[in-house]
């Protein structure tokens, strides 16, 4: 068995198991940004990563009808039925990324967000207490170490063998009306504490008060 990726030069990922570099991996249906795995070979030293500071920008997320502060750039937003969910990925350079994602549906909860770390390899902690919105919230930090993949397939160029680095998840729930949003600060094991004032000002930043525009 081998770990196959396909990317795109937009850092698009898409994971799956498959046996052989030839197959084509499976597709998720949700539009969601993960960090894309550096084609460094497996010995070679890892870089210093670069550590420059956040800039910021106050977004409304019209599907989950809430405003949030994420870190500047372009982000996308994808309507469900009911619902939906923004997402947005943060280049500190070719090798980390911090990546946000904040999805708002009925039925979210911190259980079925393990659907999204399927292996042995994902670490849980204990579910915490905090507030969001003027109400209870839980959270739970999920940590992956760091990976290798046999074949990377590329769009736009050779497939090569990759990694990415270790990263920690941060993720929270909270009910807004009838919708249960998860919000999910992702970083690079290694950057959380140079990035943990950003962290907190992401989780935060969320106000489901229709009338905060600014």
């Amino acid at each position: 068995m081998f770990d196959v990726v396909r990317i795109s030069s937009c850092w698009v990922v898409f994971v799956a198991l498959l046996v052989g570099c030839q197959n084509p991996p499976h597709t998720p249906s949700d539009p969601l940004f993960d960090s894309a795995p550096n084609t460094r070979a497996a010995s070679a030293p890892r870089p210093t990563p670069k550590t420059g500071p956040l800039r910021w920008q106050r977004v409304q997320f019209e599907e989950g009808m809430l405003t949030l502060d994420i870190p500047a750039g372009q982000h996308r937003t994808h309507p469900w039925d009911v619902g939906g969910v923004l997402t947005h990925n943060v280049r500190l350079d070719s090798d980390h990324f911090i990546s946000v994602t904040v999805r708002a549906s009925e039925g979210e909860n911190l259980d079925s967000l393990r659907l999204d770390y399927p292996g042995n390899d994902n670490t849980f902690s204990e579910v915490t207490r905090t507030r969001a919105c003027g109400q209870q919230a839980s959270r739970v930090m999920i940590t992956r170490p760091e990976k290798h993949y046999e074949c990377i397939e590329f769009i736009d160029r050779p497939s090569a063998p990759g990694w990415t680095p270790a990263q920690t998840t941060i993720a929270q729930h909270f009910k807004h009306g009838a919708l249960d949003v998860i919000a999910r600060w992702e970083v690079p094991s290694q950057l959380r504490a140079r990035y943990r004032a950003d962290e907190k000002r992401f989780f935060a930043s969320f106000n489901c008060s229709a009338n905060d525009t600014n």
